[in-house]
């Protein structure tokens, strides 16, 4: 339950008491309530860590994106399309920096391949299916794996071009 939702039903409980009391506040607290319930379904920020609208000059091209919109949260990167939509590779700033941006970059060349094994894996595990791809993380240091992660909640990995089930 959100601190909204506790907010609405605290506030839904005072306006009773003060009706049940002939207080006149009751309409104010019960302002309050549609307020904060209101609050409470509609999400202040997009779910997705994705921008909505991405100009394809973006794609395939290394930078420091603001993913959740927020410019003091930069994250070193580059998207990519993957089932039709952009996914993007984040890339850890360590030691293995320029590898990491080579295997990035060679992962946009060859995202058709990539597109045919991610068909693949998704025929042999059918609950990843209705899940989308969120984003592709280098962070491993281990440079020929990487971290997939799936939007609603799922992470799996990719050995080179080849996606496996975490174990």
């Amino acid at each position: 339950m959100t601190r909204n939702t506790v907010k609405c039903l605290l506030c839904l409980l005072l306006a009773v008491i003060a009706f049940a009391f002939k207080i006149p506040i009751w309409i104010l607290f019960v302002f309050f309530a549609l307020y904060f319930g209101y609050r409470a379904v509609k999400p202040l920020r997009p779910q997705s860590i994705l921008p909505a609208t991405i100009v394809p000059e973006a794609f395939g091209v290394i930078g420091s994106y603001a993913l959740d919109g927020d410019m003091k949260d930069l994250s070193l990167g580059m998207f990519i399309h993957l089932q039709g939509r952009p996914v993007f590779i984040s890339i850890r700033e360590d030691e293995h920096l320029e590898a990491r941006k080579q295997t990035a970059q060679k992962l946009h060349k060859e995202s058709e391949k990539l597109e045919a094994n991610l068909k693949q894996f998704l025929l042999k595990n059918p609950i990843y299916a209705d899940r989308t791809l969120s984003s592709i993380g280098l962070h491993s240091d281990d440079l020929e794996r990487s971290e997939v992660f799936w939007n609603p909640d799922g992470y799996t990995l990719m050995k080179g071009f080849e996606f496996v089930v975490a174990e």
